[in-house]
This record gives structure tokens, C-alpha cells and sequence, in this order.
């Protein structure tokens, strides 16, 4: 979504808007269009959706030719769902009919808009997203964060993110490695996935006939990612016994495969991402203190936790 939000050219959309003294209160569409334009409007009642005949037009192939109705009584403003296909979505809750104030996050169909208040007299675009890095859009909130981070990125330090499922950890990740100009893969391993007795081998690699069922050796995850960036996803669920092991790793730059005698030098930048904070882990013993303090070469600012990339899309779709 991200990245089309950045690349979409597509009639702008009028906006929604009632008086409020020298203000009003209007909806600025951020997505598929992220120029943000306004078209001041003033009606008690204003039909949203595909057709000709509507006010508000979305053009779109999720958008109903009648999606929605604004209506306006005095300063409360309702949205009403006119039997779309794909619903009405308020602070990413879908709705039948709401009451929409300034700072909601809307959706129909295709479009996402935010409710705003603005000049009276104002009909310029604000551009609202803006593409801050390969497949990663943001706004206001989110960019001096990237710029932390980007900064943070051309080194090798390891740089931990803290957010909840859903707030887009594997795109900051990603754009982490594009800034870092390293010339290996990115990888990403879901920690919580790994099998306890296999997280070893999957991690460090094996050699073919190190323990039942390896009929062909494995280079492993890491090696796998030589000269580029593994993401451990939820690093809080490796086993404690993974967790000596990756420190070691992260000491001395080196794997020791199973079955192997040697250790095999490895050069990969790690990316740690967890929904629960590593200190407080470490607090309730689940996770290795020394690790912790290995990992936490960089953390992002604790507002990039309400402003990983996926948040507007989060808050938007639910």
C-alpha cells in the first residue's frame, strides 16, 4: 500500500466540509492520491462513491457507485454506509453510520482520507505521504524517525524495532537494508516459528547426516544472508539455549554449523524486532541480559512505535 500511495496518479477527490467560524472541518484524502487536495464543499447531505452523480467521487474498483453519505446537523457530522460492498471503515472499525470529527481516519473502498480542520479559504493541495524510502511511505510523524534511523543504517551496529503485529516492522527492516548499501540478501526469520529442537540448524546451518533426517547439508539462515541483513522477528521466542548461541555469533562473527568442527566466519547485519520491549524480558529472566546489551546498538525513538510504516494502514483497514 505503501508504495502505491506514492506512485498513484489518479483524479484528485473532492472534499468534504461545513463551516465551523473561519474553519471547516474537511476530509483529506491520502491514498491512492497522496497530494491531499481540497475542494471546499458545503451541503447538508453529500453522497461518496464512483458515480457521476456523486459529490465526492472515488474513482476505483473497491469503491460502490453509492458507497457512502456524509450528513451534516448543525456541527455533528455522520457517515452512513449505503450498502457497499466493501464497507465503511472509521479508525480502522467498520461502521453502518458515525459520527466523524477531526483526526478520524476514514476508508471506502480504495480511498483513505483523514478528517481535518482547515481554513475557510483554503483550496491548495498539502501533499499528506510522501515516499521515504523504497516501498515505504509516511508522514510528518514517521520521517524524523527515518532519519535516526537512516543515519543508524550505514553502520554495522544492530538496530532493534519495537511494535505491536501489524505496524510494519518487516518494511522498516527492509528499508534499513536499502539504506545500508549492503550488497547481500535480505532475509527475515520468524523466530516464534522455529521449531525449538530445529532452531539451531535452521539458524547456523548443518552438515549432511548431523542428526536424523539431514540427508543434505544447509547453509543455514545466516549464511544465507551473508553480506546483507537478517531480520529476527519476535527474537523474545528464541529458546534460552539459542539465545548463548546467538550471542557468540554476534561476539565473534562466526556460525558453527552442526556436524561441522570449524566455525565459518559470517559478515550480516542483524535486525532484531520484538512486540515486547527486550529489558523487559531481561526483568523477567526469559531473555538473556548480555544479549540484550549486544542487540541494542540502535533503537528507534519510542514514537516510532505509534509510527511504523504500517500504522496509517493499520488505523485505516483494522
Amino acid at each position: 500500500m505503501a508504495s502505491r500511495a506514492a506512485q498513484a496518479t489518479v483524479p484528485s477527490p473532492q472534499t468534504t466540509s461545513a463551516r465551523l467560524g473561519s474553519t471547516v472541518l474537511a476530509i483529506r484524502w491520502v491514498f491512492p492520491s497522496s497530494r491531499g487536495q481540497l475542494s471546499l464543499r458545503q451541503a447538508p447531505r453529500l453522497l461518496l462513491g464512483r458515480d457521476d452523480d456523486c459529490q465526492i467521487q472515488l474513482p476505483g474498483t473497491e469503491t460502490s457507485r453509492q458507497h457512502a453519505e456524509i450528513r451534516r446537523d448543525g456541527l455533528l457530522h455522520t457517515i452512513r454506509d449505503l450498502a457497499s460492498t466493501n464497507g465503511v471503515f472509521v479508525n480502522g472499525e467498520q461502521v453502518r453510520e458515525a459520527p466523524i470529527g477531526q483526526g478520524r481516519v476514514l476508508r471506502l473502498g480504495d480511498w483513505i482520507g483523514v478528517v481535518v480542520e482547515v481554513a475557510a479559504d483554503q483550496t491548495e493541495a498539502e501533499p499528506v505521504f510522501e515516499l521515504l524510502a523504497p516501498g515505504l511511505a509516511g508522514g510528518p510523524a514517521l520521517r524524523p524517525v527515518l532519519d535516526q534511523v537512516r543515519r543508524a543504517s550505514a553502520s554495522t551496529l544492530p538496530i532493534v524495532l519495537l511494535g505491536e503485529t501489524g505496524t510494519g516492522k518487516e518494511g522498516f527492516a527492509r528499508a534499513i537494508h536499502a539504506w545500508s548499501g549492503r550488497t547481500g540478501p535480505f532475509l527475515a526469520v520468524n523466530c516464534a516459528a522455529l521449531v525449538p529442537s530445529l532452531a539451531e540448524a535452521e539458524l547456523f546451518g548443518y552438515r549432511k547426516g548431523a542428526f536424523t533426517g539431514a540427508e543434505r547439508a544447509s547453509a543455514g539462515h545466516f549464511r544465507a544472508a551473508q553480506g546483507g541483513t537478517l531480520l529476527l522477528d519476535e527474537i523474545t521466542d528464541l529458546p534460552e539455549a539459542i539465545q548463548a548461541k546467538l550471542l557468540r555469533v554476534l561476539e565473534q562473527h562466526e556460525v558453527m554449523p552442526l556436524g561441522e568442527s570449524a566455525a565459518v566466519k559470517v559478515d550480516v547485519r542483524i535486525v532484531a524486532a520484538t512486540q515486547i520491549p527486550l529489558g523487559q524480558q531481561v526483568a523477567e529472566r526469559s531473555f538473556r541480559a548480555d544479549l540484550c546489551a549486544r542487540l541494542d546498538g540502535f533503537r528507534p525513538p519510542a514514537a516510532s512505535r505509534r509510527s511504523l510504516p504500517g500504522a496509517a494502514k493499520r488505523a485505516a483497514s483494522g
